[in-house]
């Protein structure tokens, strides 16, 4: 991801070698002059969103600010003119961290430009002054997450560069807007870096540089590589890990001062730098002891003579020692001032002084061009959900009418219940009932059975007596025949 740099303070340095700290204290925003013999100091007390500052070669501090009513004021410092560049619906739309830069004499804003129906897609907006008129055109669209930073931006003389993520997490792209032909290009759409964080992106003599931190061997390093652009189909380096071993690096500022370039970084209470005046070379480290101190990342902004080579992503300052940077802390800063002729500072580039109020709040009229294809998206959007909404609503309704006839149904089907109910109750007593005879009759019956068992009983018994009764008789009768056959034979014959 991108470290979110409008978390930073703002550092500016004048033509009269007068410095201001610009920053966000809770929702104020305050600007605050470090040296100057005017002790005027300025807090605005909107409720401030986001915030952009740049400035002028005049000496005009241009501050851009979203309200939390939605209103995106344009101010002069320390003139205090001021206008309200546009009106935006926070509840419909969300517009997120503003840049802004004044390059080669024109006012360039960036910024991103949301809605609230779909809160993770974004689109990345250029709004500009050509001379004329504000032109506004939508550079890319991405996947960004809340309190991530998405985009970082560099230029040279002939060109302003768009470093961004497309997906908030390990795929980049870089993209180029010509100041001669007021368009913008793509030069990367493939750059990959898996498990970064911190990235910042920078271009110094002919070279993209990007410098991250990513964790090796349960450290976190900080990591470097660069492309020469100067002739085609050169790739990028290798990854470089230019920190030590010794502890985590965090929060890698790069920046140049005149033809050195630097690496800074912080470890526990060392800020540790590496600087080169070929990107092929670099020096050995060297460290500044800042124990017990209040470091500040702010980014540094100068129209002074002497920092016309300087570039940053951002810088680090000791609190006590604002508004010198860490890498300063062993020289001397010129405090002499510079000679220069009187400016009406009211002036603001490129407009005529009297136009200055009409052609910045020109950019009211063609940046609301900006959200209409999002406002007739979202129009087109809430028409398709008013259909489908009328069509749940007819569903709904056919729903509604056959759950009556359900439930009338039901109804019916109730009071069958009950009266089956009854039903079955009348019968369970019924069957009860029965059970209860049916029990007493087999009561009955098993006593009748023991009954007839017992008769059945004594009638075998009187048969078994009456057969030996009888077999006795049938003996006595054998006797007596025997006795009588023998006592005939004995008499005699008697013939008639």
């Amino acid at each position: 991801m991108i470290y979110n740099i409008n978390k930073y303070s703002y550092i500016l340095r004048n033509s009269k070698n007068e410095f201001l700290n610009i920053k966000l204290d809770g929702r104020n925003l305050n600007i605050k002059p470090f040296n100057s013999e005017s002790n005027s100091s300025l807090e605005i007390k909107d409720v401030i969103l986001d915030y952009s500052v740049d400035i002028d070669k005049n000496d005009v501090i241009h501050l851009i600010y979203l309200c939390s009513d939605g209103k995106l004021k344009y101010k002069l410092y320390p003139s205090l003119i001021e206008t309200t560049i546009n009106n935006i619906n926070l509840k419909m739309h969300n517009i997120r961290f503003l840049s802004l830069k004044l390059i080669n004499n024109q006012i360039h804003i960036f910024y991103m430009l949301g809605n609230k129906i779909n809160s993770q897609i974004w689109e990345i907006c250029h709004s500009y002054w050509n001379g004329k008129k504000w032109i506004n055109k939508k550079i890319t669209q991405v996947f960004s997450q809340k309190y991530i930073y998405p985009y970082m931006i560099s230029h040279d003389e002939n060109n302003i560069y768009l470093f961004y993520s497309k997906d908030s997490q390990e795929n980049y792209s870089i993209k180029k807007f010509n100041f001669n032909f007021h368009v913008w290009g793509t030069l990367e759409d493939n750059i990959n870096i898996k498990n970064s964080h911190n990235i910042t992106f920078f271009h110094h003599n002919n070279f993209f540089i990007i410098c991250y931190n990513a964790s090796i061997n349960k450290t976190i390093k900080t990591l470097l590589r660069y492309k020469d652009i100067s002739s085609v189909n050169q790739s990028w380096s290798s990854d470089l890990v230019i920190s030590g071993n010794r502890s985590n690096s965090i929060h890698p500022s790069i920046f140049n001062i005149k033809n050195d370039l630097y690496v800074l970084w912080i470890e526990q209470d060392k800020a540790i730098y590496i600087k080169t005046n070929n990107i092929n070379k670099w020096e050995h480290e060297k460290y500044i002891d800042v124990k017990g101190m209040n470091i500040i990342n702010s980014i540094y902004i100068s129209n002074n003579k002497e920092d016309m080579e300087t570039n940053n992503n951002f810088m680090n300052f000791i609190e006590e020692n604002i508004p010198i940077p860490i890498i300063e802390l062993d020289k001397k800063i010129n405090t002499k001032k510079i000679d220069n002729e009187n400016i009406n500072y009211e002036k603001l580039i490129p407009f005529e002084a009297k136009d200055i109020m009409h052609n910045i709040s020109s950019i009211n009229i063609e940046t609301d061009k900006i959200i209409l294809n999002e406002l007739e998206l979202k129009n087109n959007y809430i028409g398709q959900l008013s259909d489908i909404i009328a069509s749940k609503d007819t569903m709904i309704h056919e729903l509604l009418d056959k759950n009556k006839i359900l439930n009338n149904n039901h109804d019916v089907l109730t009071k069958q219940i009950e009266e089956l109910t009854e039903k079955n109750l009348h019968l369970s007593s019924q069957v009860k009932s029965t059970i209860t005879e049916n029990e007493n009759l087999l009561s009955n019956a098993d006593t009748k059975i023991e009954e007839l068992n017992d008769l059945i009983k004594l009638k075998e018994d009187f048969i078994i007596n009456l057969e030996k009764e009888l077999e006795l008789l049938a003996n006595e009768i054998k006797s007596l025949k025997i006795e009588l056959e023998e006592k005939s034979a004995k008499r005699p014959w008697r013939f008639f």
